[in-house]
């Protein structure tokens, strides 16, 4: 019985989870957005409902949506101290945003045209969603693990859905007239600072390992400039071009987005500079403490 009280446990905080993940979209009335491919001319207002925002111009955002769930579903697991769950929940989460995507394929693929290059756009947007599924999934596993080395790797991969997360309400359409600049220049640099206290944490730990280091700057230097340079690619229709001109064109613009004087570079800095700087400091206080504990005994 306990078994069983355990397992609907984890699968309602894998659940919760994926429905939380949803809100910034849900809260805004789920309408799926206009689509360029949609065979009648239709008003906003009057589109199918929708659980997933399907749409080129969203990819990071649809990213986003799908990961940050695991990340609230592997913090949860992991401060309520019970590892078991984890199966459970990501069961519970998996079936939730299962249901959302398919409900919202559901709804867009008789919309659309039907062209071959409706065919293409629905399996790019396909191969997003199991993309985010898959990363939710492995995030929500890492970071309850008893390494706290796959740990910080949950966290890392998080650091930058976590950022387009937090700013989905307005880039789906919150604000008539965008993401606010402030907010837009502080969440730049979230993933940075976020995956920098990721570092500290492992030195605390005594688990500092170079390849979570390399791995967590790698992260926050090319996932932002990946999920930019993939959503402004195909947002400029080069789809018509074929899938050929969309990875010539995203390869491209990664060049720009991850470039000198880009933000994901700054952010792979920030990264960088709050580890050192913390594991300097936590380096400083147990040499400080060492030898006024030798001396206590």
């Amino acid at each position: 019985m306990e078994t069983r009280g355990s397992e609907r446990r984890g699968i309602v905080i894998g659940a919760g989870c994926g429905l939380v993940g949803l809100s910034p979209w849900l809260v805004l009335g789920e309408r799926l957005p206009l689509q360029n491919l949609w065979r009648t001319q239709t008003m906003p207002g009057a589109m199918p409902w929708a659980m997933v925002p399907l749409n080129q111009y969203y990819l990071p955002t649809i990213l986003a949506l799908l990961i940050v769930p695991g990340l609230i579903g592997g913090v949860v697991v992991r401060a309520l101290r019970r590892p078991e769950l984890r199966m459970p929940a990501g069961q519970g989460l998996l079936v939730f945003q299962v249901v959302a995507v398919v409900q919202s394929f559901a709804v867009l693929v008789p919309g659309l045209r039907l062209s071959g290059l409706a065919a293409v756009y629905v399996v790019g947007l396909a191969v997003i969603c199991l993309l985010g599924l898959g990363i939710g999934q492995a995030v929500l596993w890492l970071i309850p693990s008893d390494r706290p080395a796959d740990t910080a790797l949950g966290l890392i991969l998080a650091a930058a859905p976590l950022a387009r997360w937090l700013i989905a309400p307005w880039e789906l359409g919150l604000a008539p007239f965008g993401v606010p600049s402030a907010l837009v220049v502080a969440v730049q640099w979230l993933p940075g600072l976020m995956v920098g206290l990721v570092l500290v944490w492992c030195t605390l730990r005594r688990q500092n390992r170079l390849r979570t280091w390399v791995v967590g700057a790698l992260v926050v230097w090319l996932v932002p400039a990946a999920f930019d340079a993939a959503s402004s690619a195909v947002a400029r229709n080069t789809a018509r071009d074929g899938l050929g001109a969309v990875a010539d064109r995203a390869f491209e613009l990664i060049r720009v987005f991850a470039g000198p004087g880009s933000s994901s570079l700054s952010g792979a800095l920030l990264a960088l500079g709050v580890g050192v700087a913390g594991s300097l400091g936590v380096w400083l206080v147990r040499k400080v403490r060492s030898p006024a504990q030798v001396e206590q005994r």
